[in-house]
C-alpha cells in the first residue's frame, strides 16, 4: 500500500467518523482527539508502517519503581496492551502507547477496529495511570497524616 491509498483509507475513515476531508498533513501526521485523547497518526513510508501514538501519562514523582513494574508487567506478551506498546519519553518522562502496523495489512475495516480499540485502550491507562497517581497520594497521606509536618494525628493510650 503506497501512501497515496493510506491518504484514501484516512479519508474514508474521516467520512465513517464525520470528520469531512481528514487527512495527513505533508510529514505523514494527523492527530484525532476523541474522549480527551490525542491520537496521533504518524506514516513511515520508507517501512510501509503506520504508528499510531498517544500520550497517557506521565511518570509519577514517588514509587517510580512500582509504576515501572506495572507497565513492565502490561507489556509482557502484550497480555494488558493488545498488540501495543507502553514506553516512556525518556527526556519528559510521558508515558506512550504506540501501536506500529505494516500498511499491506489495512484495509478501512481493519482500520476502523484498530482504532477504535486504541482509543479504547489509551482511554483505560490514562485511567490507570490517573488512578495509580490517586493511590500513591491516598498512601502518602496515611502515612503523614493531617497534620502539615506530618506528625500524626492521634493520640493512642
Amino acid at each position: 500500500m503506497s501512501r497515496d491509498q493510506m491518504e484514501r483509507l484516512l479519508e474514508d475513515f474521516g467520512k465513517l467518523v464525520e470528520i469531512p476531508e481528514l487527512k495527513f498533513d505533508e510529514d505523514g501526521y494527523c492527530c484525532l482527539f476523541f474522549d480527551d485523547i490525542a491520537i496521533n497518526l504518524e506514516l513511515d513510508e520508507e517501512e510501509n508502517r503506520l504508528y499510531i501514538y498517544s500520550h497517557i501519562g506521565r511518570v509519577p514523582e514517588e514509587n517510580k519503581r512500582d509504576f515501572y513494574e506495572m507497565l513492565l508487567k502490561a507489556n509482557y506478551f502484550c497480555f494488558e496492551t493488545q498488540g501495543g506498546t507502553l514506553g516512556i519519553n525518556d527526556d519528559a518522562e510521558v508515558v506512550m502507547l504506540t501501536y506500529h502496523i505494516p500498511f499491506s495489512v489495512l484495509d478501512l475495516t481493519q482500520f476502523e477496529t484498530l482504532f477504535g480499540k486504541f482509543a479504547d485502550l489509551a482511554k483505560k491507562w490514562k485511567q490507570k495511570i490517573k488512578d495509580f497517581d490517586k493511590k500513591e497520594e491516598r498512601q502518602e497521606k496515611q502515612i503523614k497524616g493531617d497534620m502539615p509536618n506530618g506528625l500524626p494525628t492521634g493520640i493512642k493510650v
